[in-house]
């Protein structure tokens, strides 16, 4: 929420009033709208509309200081280790054969046409449609 503190308010008196309907997340960073929140939570108390509070707020305190508060290589250390930003961490994975899912054109296994296709010269994408003609090459190449 962008808003000044009043309009901040309103709008989550707002959210507040769907509570009873709907289960409402709203996660911020922002410790002030947080303090806003408990001043709402705190007027419906006075007057709740079914004699319950149906708010809760929760504060995770100190997350943003995880950057500031450790050396680099004590994240590391606490991650497995350094992340490569190498070539092959930027190639997106490829299926292995076999083993799909079986969600593929008319229910055959899209990860295995995607692998046939790669090793047999033709350009697939790693996700969405798999044009017809590699689909009909790959099952004329293994017929049924």
């Amino acid at each position: 929420m962008t808003f000044d503190d009043e309009r901040a308010q309103a709008a989550l008196r707002v959210l507040a009033e769907f509570a009873p309907r709907w289960q409402i997340v709203l996660l911020t960073h922002h410790e002030h709208l947080t303090d806003l929140a408990r001043t709402v939570v705190d007027q419906l108390r006075d007057d709740p509309p079914s004699g319950e509070s149906l708010v809760t707020i929760t504060y995770l305190p100190g997350a943003n200081a995880l950057a500031a508060a450790r050396p680099p290589e004590q994240i590391r250390a606490a991650t497995g280790g350094p992340v490569s930003a190498g070539p092959a961490a930027l190639a997106p994975p490829v299926p292995a054969e076999g083993g799909g899912t079986g969600s593929g054109p008319a229910g055959r296994d899209a990860g295995r046409i995607r692998v046939w296709a790669r090793r047999n010269g033709y350009e697939v994408g790693d996700r969405g449609r798999i044009p017809r003609e590699i689909v009909e090459a790959f099952e004329a190449a293994h017929p049924a």
